[in-house]
């Protein structure tokens, strides 16, 4: 048993607390071969232990190097966090710029400079507020009911762990099958009744056959060229998760609860820290590139109507209140006709100051 280690005759009970596991956990691996034990002739079972060896499974090198970089490492992790909501505040900044540009544009302005400028008006607090309602809000909601799902998928492989009959493994296929088919039906349908208002399927249907109809030609290469996007971004994710290395045979080691059947899964992740990280980000930036596609179906912008009353009444969209001005766009229908024979709504923006305001009243 030397093999060039030091080992440490402990009981079942030390061994457990030493590698932080539970007593049957520790004697699951005894049955499976995986420490090395003995048996006396009363019937104690003493379990062998490599001194060098940590809790975390770590030699005493590796150890000794956390032990010394314990704030650089903790400053790694650090450092990843700080990336995730950098990543995640930059996307929100953006998603709320996107929200009031691209409608107002097509709305009020008829080109993109002028909407710009409009937007650069608008309040950082407000245009935080719409892209946390666009972005951090469904997202933080899509993972919350992801890991409620895979909370669900843990536990029915821990409960069909052994699979060793036809009956459980049936089930189990049914179960993980079925999970998964309604995951992703809650997913679909729960993003388009938020950001478009109606799951209805005739309804959706109409809208999509419609669609390339009204939607302007500029719009409609953004709009594929954002889909391509999506859609290479959800291949990396995928082949980000793939690529994470696995154990002999893709099985998870038995486990005698579910709670270590947790432990041991966040103790996978860990292991793999980068492909973590990178999959969280990937995940994030295709939901981000997705919330840009669907915007730009969104052509109303997020304005509310107001009533100014003064030297000259004027009602339109309030787009800010900054620096002593209202700024509102004031619609006004062209009378002259375009080549369709249609009218083109038009709008101009109108900065009133707060002396000639009497008074002013938010409609909606």
């Amino acid at each position: 048993m030397d093999n060039g280690h030091r080992w440490k005759r402990l009981t079942v009970s030390e061994a457990a607390e030493r590698l932080q596991i539970s007593k049957d956990a520790v004697r699951k691996r005894l049955q499976r071969g995986t420490l090395q034990h003995d048996k006396t002739l009363d019937g104690h079972v003493y379990v062998y232990l490599d001194v060098e060896e940590g809790v975390d499974g770590t030699d005493a090198s590796t150890k000794e190097r956390g032990a010394n970089g314990e704030h650089s490492g903790g400053m790694l992790r650090l450092a990843d966090v700080a990336s995730l909501i950098a990543v995640a505040g930059a996307g929100t900044y953006v998603v709320g710029l996107f929200a009031f540009w691209y409608p107002i544009s097509t709305t009020y302005t008829g080109d993109f400079a002028t909407a710009w400028y409009a937007t650069s008006l608008v309040s950082r607090n407000v245009i935080v507020g719409h892209g946390v309602q666009q972005l951090l809000l469904p997202y933080l909601a899509l993972m919350l009911f992801m890991g409620a799902m895979q909370l669900l998928y843990l536990y029915t492989d821990f409960r069909f762990t052994s699979r060793d009959t036809l009956l459980k493994r049936a089930t189990y296929t049914v179960i993980i099958t079925v999970t998964a088919l309604l995951q992703l039906i809650a997913v679909f349908w729960g993003l388009l009744w938020y950001y478009l208002g109606s799951a209805n399927p005739v309804a959706l249907f109409i809208y999509w056959t419609t669609l390339w109809g009204w939607l302007p030609p500029n719009s409609v290469r953004a709009f594929i060229a954002l889909g391509l996007i999506f859609s290479g971004l959800l291949y990396a994710w995928v082949a980000v998760l793939a690529s994470i290395p696995r154990s002999e045979g893709h099985r998870t080691p038995t486990a005698s609860s579910f709670g270590e059947r947790l432990q041991t899964t966040r103790q996978f992740w860990l292991a793999h820290r980068p492909h973590s990280i990178a999959a969280v980000t990937l995940f994030f930036v295709a939901f981000f590139v997705f919330v840009l596609l669907i915007s730009l179906l969104d052509t109303k912008p997020p304005l509310s109507t107001v009533e100014v009353s003064g030297q000259r009444p004027v009602k339109g969209a309030l787009l800010t209140h900054s620096d002593g001005f209202w700024y509102v766009f004031e619609r006004q229908e062209d009378k002259q006709k375009d080549k369709q024979g249609k009218g083109k709504p038009e709008a101009k923006l109108v900065a009133i100051n707060d002396d000639k305001v009497k008074d002013a009243e938010v409609l909606e």
